[in-house]
């Protein structure tokens, strides 16, 4: 995209240069055409953006709050709508919840979850562990 910037009326050396940039450029030395750059476009886009500073800081503050907006919905749903008791088979809290004793006799009784390998109680029979 190019932009049509309106030259203002310029008096002597800019006048001259001006009149100069009619012509080929390549006769132009690089400190003209800065001169040039900067009688029509008065500020570069960086240094537009190092004006307007960095927006590092609303970044943070918006992913601090969407962190704890996203904690803050996390517990209303589960203080709310997770059922916090525990089945009776279940004892203990958290990551120590392991079933009760009776359960465990249950399932001993009816075979379940034999245990085979280095802790089974062939295994240690058979060893004299």
């Amino acid at each position: 995209m190019r932009y049509n910037a309106a030259i203002a009326p310029a008096e002597g050396e800019m006048a001259a240069l001006l009149k100069k940039a009619e012509g080929p450029w390549g006769e132009l030395s690089v400190e003209n055409k800065v001169q040039l750059y900067r009688a029509i476009y008065k500020t570069t886009r960086s240094e537009i953006k190092a004006a307007q500073g960095g927006d590092g800081m609303f970044v943070f503050g918006g992913t601090v709050v969407g962190i704890l907006a996203g904690f803050g919905l996390f517990s209303f749903v589960h203080a709310n709508f997770i059922n916090p008791k525990r089945p009776g088979t279940m004892e203990g809290s958290n990551f120590n919840a392991d079933v009760n004793q009776a359960t465990k006799d249950k399932q001993t009784a009816k075979g379940l979850n034999p245990m085979e390998g280095y802790g089974s109680a062939e295994f240690k029979a058979s060893y004299g562990k």
